[in-house]
């Protein structure tokens, strides 16, 4: 009887797109994502919405789940840095944050984001645009000028070859000046090609976030009634939420920075 071998990684024959999926790379993605994220239950607590979402904005840890007191009802718990949780304040600090404050930041941003995407979605998609740009896919109108040009000189230059190659043969340029201007203009091209590459690359970034901005606010629009979290809800909006530190401003007054990444567009400063 035969036996069956198992062969390494690296030798496996893998065919991509072959069939029609069953659902899209999106929500496989998302599913597997979901999985990968380390949680745990807590006897006696609110359900852990949040797991896996919460992340210390100094060292990049997940932020711990503490359970509430039981003789408190609203105490729903608290979060603080599981680096300084296990490795104490030599470490990170403490990132603490209520389960009953993230919940009401969370809820109200995505209650104020989805209700600018439906009331005045193209003012959003115009400041998310911007955001993009300024994070490197900016001049999308120059670069598609600049593109143009360089196509129009790469067929310039090798019209020129032709000629120079029809000169040669009729004696018109000696060996070594058709060798030099052949050099000289392939070494153009090669620049010109190399740029026109990059411009491309930027080109189809700046396509992709456009694409995205519009996935996000498609996305985003659909809880536009939303009243309260649940985990399916903040696993397809949100890719992450950093919790910054307290910083004590006097009294009884605090302030803390609390960036929350959505899907497809990260963090949405407006």
């Amino acid at each position: 009887m035969d036996k069956i071998e198992r062969k390494n990684e690296s030798d496996w024959v893998k065919s991509f797109n072959t069939h029609e999926p069953i659902i899209s790379q999106d929500t496989w993605d998302l599913a597997h994502e979901i999985l990968s994220r380390r949680t745990k239950s807590c006897h006696n607590a609110p359900k852990q919405i949040f797991a896996g979402l919460l992340k210390c904005s100094d060292c990049g840890y997940s932020l711990a789940y503490l359970k509430g007191k039981a003789d408190k009802p609203n105490d729903n718990g608290s979060y603080k840095c599981s680096t300084y949780n296990v490795k104490g304040k030599d470490y990170c600090s403490i990132h603490y944050i209520s389960y009953n404050d993230i919940y009401a930041v969370v809820l109200g941003e995505i209650q104020e984001k989805s209700k600018l995407a439906t009331s005045n979605r193209d003012w959003l998609m115009w400041e998310l645009q911007k955001t993009a740009n300024s994070r490197g896919a900016s001049k999308a109108k120059g670069n598609k000028a600049r593109l143009g040009q360089i196509d129009k000189e790469l067929t310039k230059l090798e019209k020129r070859i032709d000629a120079l190659y029809d000169d040669r043969a009729d004696g018109t340029l000696s060996k070594d000046r058709f060798k030099k201007m052949l050099d000289d203009t392939e070494g153009r091209i090669s620049v010109l090609q190399q740029e026109r590459e990059e411009i491309v690359s930027i080109l189809a970034k700046t396509e992709e976030a456009s694409t995205n901005i519009t996935r996000y606010l498609d996305l985003i629009s659909e809880f536009s009634d939303i009243q309260e979290l649940d985990a399916g809800l903040l696993n397809r909006l949100i890719e992450r939420i950093t919790v910054g530190n307290k910083i004590h401003m006097g009294g009884n007054k605090y302030s803390q920075d609390i960036a929350i990444h959505f899907r497809f567009v990260g963090a949405v400063a407006v």
